[in-house]
């Protein structure tokens, strides 16, 4: 008798996403994509010495987007290193209450970009499965840019509506600096060249002033035999 058309997709579903034996990751490169929504707790150069908190009341929290690429290779079934690129941007940033050349208001950045180039170590749990956990260490440099700032005052709203604009001449911060990121991850593979990970994360970063990261990383890889170094 002829199966039913869901039934057969659903089986076929099933045979790929089996628990089957994995062939060995050392000597593979895998080629990443990472996608990350992320949300984070900055600190504005221009409010902020290089020792403050960004959970700070005048620090901002935002939600901050990432996306990269990177490639990694298995120097043993339980040991990957690899490096990638990365950058994450919001925009409409507040910092609320701030003193800045002795006026205060609420300063609003129209955008924040961040850019890193960070290098990944990776162990493998080696389940002998194409499903396994890795736990991830990550860690660069990175640059950063605070954009578009003015100071306004929240009190004295213009014919807009919005916060008057004070006379504060705030420049646009380019800073230089470094992150470093946890993650766990559990991974599957399908196909034998397919692979998928799925991780949450917490980090840091300090390109002038500090930062505080959290996000849930998504990241699709193609996994190619290069053979041993």
């Amino acid at each position: 008798m002829t199966e039913p058309p869901t039934r057969l997709f659903f089986l076929a579903l099933a045979c790929a996403c089996a628990a089957s034996a994995a062939r060995a990751d050392e000597g593979e490169l895998y080629v990443d994509i990472v996608i990350a929504p992320e949300i984070a707790w900055l600190a504005h150069p221009a409010v902020h010495a290089a020792d403050a908190s960004p959970f700070d009341p005048s620090g901002t929290f935002t939600f901050l987007p990432r996306a990269g690429a990177g490639a990694r290779y298995g120097l043993t079934n339980d040991f990957h290193i690899g490096i990638g690129v990365e950058g994450a941007g919001s925009t409409n940033l507040v910092a609320r209450g701030v003193q800045i050349e002795n006026t205060t208001g609420d300063l609003f950045s129209g955008g924040y970009l961040e850019l890193a180039a960070p290098l990944l170590f990776t162990w493998r749990i080696d389940s002998g499965y194409d499903v396994t956990a890795l736990v991830e260490l990550q860690a660069g440099p990175m640059v950063t840019l605070w954009s578009g700032n003015a100071l306004a005052d929240p009190t004295n709203l213009d014919g807009n509506g919005l916060p008057s604009k004070l006379p504060v001449d705030i420049a646009d911060t380019w800073s230089f600096g470094g992150t470093a990121r946890l993650q766990a991850a559990f991974e599957a593979r399908f196909l034998d060249l397919f692979v998928v990970a799925v991780a949450p994360y917490v980090g840091v970063s300090w390109a002038g002033t500090p930062g505080v990261h959290a996000g849930l990383l998504l990241r699709p890889s193609l996994a190619f035999g290069f053979g041993s170094l």
